[in-house]
């Protein structure tokens, strides 16, 4: 049983009268492990990893994940809580929040939580000390280690990294 499955899955997005194909029906599986996606700037690896972890619903074709439907079968909350962490090329930290607050965010929406990790991350991370400022206050090298804390903290069973070290 493979962890992610795309079936033919791509996605058109329409830009007034003109459509553009991000990415081309695509079929591939994705077992347990590190996997890495290459290509060039604008071929849609940042749409196909949206598509995989159930933030961006393909045009055609579908997403698995441990044999269910992503975008049928499963609670996208529930999954993006408890199965999967992401990183964002752009870090999409929350600027009103407080490092710590930015960090706890996939916490807040399961009480049952184990919040141990949250220690263990920060200390890897070497963010303890910065814990109570804003992502402004931040450098863009401290910023992208509080987006990579934030997508740790949970556990979570697969990890997508958008150009985690751009």
């Amino acid at each position: 049983m493979s962890l992610i499955r795309l079936e033919e899955c791509g996605k058109i997005f329409r830009q007034g009268s003109r459509q553009v194909e991000a990415v081309c029906p695509t079929t591939m599986e994705f077992e347990k492990g590190i996997h890495f996606i290459f290509g060039k700037s604008g071929s849609g690896k940042s749409t196909l990893l949206h598509m995989m972890a159930g933030l961006e619903e393909p045009t055609s074709g579908k997403v698995f994940y441990q044999d269910k439907s992503v975008y049928e079968d499963q609670d996208l909350a529930k999954l993006h809580c408890h199965d999967f962490g992401f990183v964002f090329q752009a870090y999409n930290l929350i600027q009103e929040f407080t490092v710590e607050d930015n960090i706890t965010l996939p916490l807040r929406f399961d009480k049952n939580k184990d919040r141990s990790t949250f220690q263990e991350v920060v200390e890897a991370l070497d963010l303890g000390d910065k814990l109570k400022r804003r992502p402004m206050a931040l450098s863009g090298g401290e910023q992208q280690r509080v987006a990579i804390a934030r997508a740790l903290v949970n556990r979570p069973n697969v990890i997508f990294a958008d150009e985690p070290t751009g």
